[in-house]
């Protein structure tokens, strides 16, 4: 939920996950008069909505974790997964309208895309650097570190004017210097992911959720070291 066409109130939209004829999950939105209209050319099984870019309308970021190693299907996403930008404006959100894509073969993301990483199984959204453009926290928690299998990681996508944007975008493990813990197999860090402003800098900050472990802020302010515990 979230105001994309900046009219003050926010629009609803509707993922309900996997069906028969789109496993990666269909979008809807709901106009003025309730109904909820498909975005044929997006997919996405959770949703966050930010202002990406600056320009006062929310855009749309949709994860699409499952790839072909772990569904079959007409719509898989890239190998490892990826997410998906769909940008407001004075129209809001149209059908017609084609979402950027970003996966970790995309130039710039780091890591390199590999069956059932889970690349946007959580997503978070927020400004993290007070820039006034809102970034993206893509969890990724069936990255392998090393030897441990789904061990987890999280990836930090920046906002700017001109979009998202590749440009300084940073990973996550538990093995990154500061982060506390260690990568260890089946731990699943980037399951949930949230950006939030905990120290009321006017910056947000990661927290990273790994099932087996309790939740941590991982990283501070992300332009800097991760703090320790």
């Amino acid at each position: 939920m979230g105001d994309v066409d900046g009219d003050g109130r926010a629009e609803r939209f509707w993922l309900p996950g996997p069906t028969d004829g789109d496993v990666s999950g269909p979008v809807y939105a709901e106009g003025d008069d309730g109904r909820y209209t498909e975005l044929p050319l997006v997919d996405g099984l959770s949703g966050q909505i930010g202002d990406i870019n600056g320009d006062r309308y929310g855009d749309l970021v949709t994860g699409v974790p499952y790839d072909a190693s772990l569904t079959s299907g007409a719509t898989p996403a890239h190998r490892g997964g990826e997410i998906q930008v769909l940008y407001g404006s004075a129209q809001g959100i149209t059908p017609g309208q084609k979402p950027q894509i970003i996966h970790q073969d995309t130039a710039g993301v780091p890591g390199v895309g590999e069956d059932g990483d889970l690349f946007g199984m959580s997503l978070g959204v927020g400004d993290t650097d007070g820039d006034k453009y809102a970034d993206v926290l893509v969890g990724t928690p069936g990255e392998s570190v090393g030897s441990a299998k789904y061990a987890g990681g999280v990836t930090l996508l920046r906002g700017s004017a001109a979009g998202l944007t590749t440009t300084g975008s940073r990973a996550y493990t538990q093995n990154t210097s500061g982060v506390p813990g260690t990568a260890e197999s089946g731990d699943n860090f980037g399951a949930a992911t949230h950006l939030v402003d905990v120290t009321k800098d006017g910056k947000a900050d990661v927290m990273v959720g790994a099932p087996a472990r309790t939740p941590t802020v991982c990283c501070g302010p992300p332009g800097d070291p991760p703090p320790g515990p």
